[in-house]
């Protein structure tokens, strides 16, 4: 393969992540509940939900910043926090020390409704705003 035909494979590939990270995934396990996978790229949007279905947030952080992201506002009578946070890497096999990731957060759909979730990136040591933000309306039907 020649050089022109590589980069124009990676612009497509390229392309392709950035149309699939804009989007909201559903996906379900043979026999298991689905799950909608949310990133960065869903702030300010809406998702729904049917009852008991999973929405699975996740968030790019880095924890040798000393930041860390906290659910600031759940309506629990319509989404339960099932778990998170969760620090995963981006890079599990050869990430060195103090490498970023992402933190992912689990929440069940439990009552029908709308309402805006908000998770905050914190800085736990001292009592400051939050550095950023993180809303999506949520409606469960």
């Amino acid at each position: 393969m020649d050089a022109k035909h590589a980069v124009g494979i990676g612009l497509v590939v390229a392309l392709m992540a950035i149309l699939g990270a804009c989007q909201v995934a559903k996906k379900a396990d043979h026999g298991q509940q689905v799950q909608v996978e949310i990133t960065e790229a869903n702030c300010g949007q809406q998702v729904e939900l049917g009852l008991g279905e999973i929405l699975v947030v996740r968030l790019d952080h880095d924890p040798s910043s000393g930041y860390g992201w906290v659910v600031a506002a759940l309506d629990e009578g319509m989404l339960r926090h099932i778990s998170g946070p969760l620090f995963g890497l981006r890079y599990p096999d050869n990430a060195p020390p103090g490498s970023g990731g992402w933190v992912t957060y689990r929440f069940e759909a439990v009552g029908q409704g709308e309402s805006e979730l908000e998770l905050s990136l914190v800085y736990p040591k001292e009592e400051l705003d939050p550095y950023w933000t993180y809303r999506v309306q949520v409606v469960v039907r």
